[in-house]
C-alpha cells in the first residue's frame, strides 16, 4: 500500500512539474524575493505543499508536513480564504540576514531571504 501511495505522489509531482505548477530549485533561484513569496502563498492557498520543500530547511519542511497531516481540517480552514494579492513589500533584517517581507491582503506575511544562494522563507502567524 505504501508503494501505491508513493507512486501516486510521484505521479502528482511529475504532472504538476510538466504543467508548470512545481518550480525547480534552479527556477526559484532566478526569481525575485517578491515572486518567491507569491509562489509560496499560492502553494499554501492551493495546498501544493510539494512546492514548499525547496523553500524550507529539510527538517522544518518535514515538521510542517507532519503538522498538516495531523490537522488537515485546521490547515484547510487556515488557507481557505487566502488572497495572495500583495499589500506591502519592505526590506528588513531577519536573523541578521537581509530579507524582504511581503504582506498579502488575506494571508500571513512571508519573509524571503537567501542562505547559501538558495531562497528560504519564514511565514508569520
Amino acid at each position: 500500500m505504501k508503494c501505491i501511495k508513493s507512486l501516486g505522489l510521484v505521479a502528482i509531482t511529475l504532472s504538476l512539474t510538466a504543467c508548470g505548477g512545481i518550480k525547480s530549485q534552479a527556477e526559484i533561484t532566478q526569481m525575485s524575493p517578491t515572486e518567491v513569496a507569491v509562489l509560496a502563498c499560492n502553494a499554501y492557498k492551493n495546498i501544493e505543499l510539494e512546492q514548499l520543500q525547496f523553500l524550507f530547511p529539510e527538517k522544518a519542511y518535514k515538521k510542517f508536513i507532519s503538522k498538516k497531516s495531523k490537522y488537515p481540517e485546521k490547515f484547510a480552514a487556515y488557507v481557505e480564504n487566502a488572497n495572495c494579492e500583495i499589500k506591502n513589500t519592505e526590506s528588513i533584517t531577519y536573523k541578521k540576514i537581509d530579507s524582504t517581507r511581503i504582506t498579502f491582503e488575506k494571508f500571513d506575511a512571508i519573509k524571503v531571504f537567501k542562505v547559501d544562494g538558495q531562497y528560504q522563507i519564514a511565514v508569520e502567524g
